[in-house]
């Protein structure tokens, strides 16, 4: 079952760009089936019943509104930008250093929408959707208190070591949307 993609207006976000705040995650049913065999051959099939087993969660993505300001000069400008990184929490460098091929940016691409600074509250943050107590006991805390605070390189350091000791199930559904495992 697809998911639906809802865009949400985000007066913070500079017009033009936009940032994905869930991923979104496609739903499952189950169907049953009545198969008729004949001398071991299949010669009819039909679904008896259906029912949806996982609902699926739709893909949120902020849309921004807020109007350019008036260019000033390049210090000025410059200094304004690293203020507003900071207090945003998340890093343009980091993002800019995020891989644009491979399999860890196909998997943030699943997992996140490819955010590697997202944290929509759900208890999982980064490109690689860590948990906190995963992070910490992966030793990622020696880049930041939390996944999306960190570099997507960090995350990827930290994610490898996960893998090394669990492998792709760590992250199970899209592991498995990847033909990881």
């Amino acid at each position: 079952m697809p998911f639906e993609t809802v865009e949400v207006e985000d007066e913070n976000l500079a017009e033009g760009k936009t940032s994905v705040l869930a991923a979104g995650t496609p739903g499952e049913k189950a169907t049953t089936w009545t198969i008729t065999t004949v001398d071991g051959e299949e010669t009819d099939r039909e679904a008896t019943s259906t029912e949806t087993v996982r609902e699926p969660a739709e893909r949120r993505i902020a849309v921004g509104t807020k109007e350019p300001e008036p260019t000033r000069s390049a210090a000025s400008s410059s200094s304004d930008s690293a203020d507003s990184s900071e207090s945003s929490g998340t890093s343009s460098a980091s993002q800019a250093s995020a891989p644009t091929s491979g399999v860890w940016q196909s998997l943030a691409e699943c997992e996140s929408g490819g955010n590697w600074s997202i944290n929509t509250g759900n208890g999982y943050y980064g490109g690689l959707q860590f948990s906190a107590s995963s992070w910490a006991g992966a030793g990622g805390t020696q880049y930041a208190a939390l996944p999306h605070q960190a570099t997507p390189a960090e995350q990827i350091a930290t994610a490898e070591k996960l893998r090394a000791n669990g492998g792709w199930g760590h992250w199970p559904h899209c592991s498995a949307q990847l033909g990881l495992r």
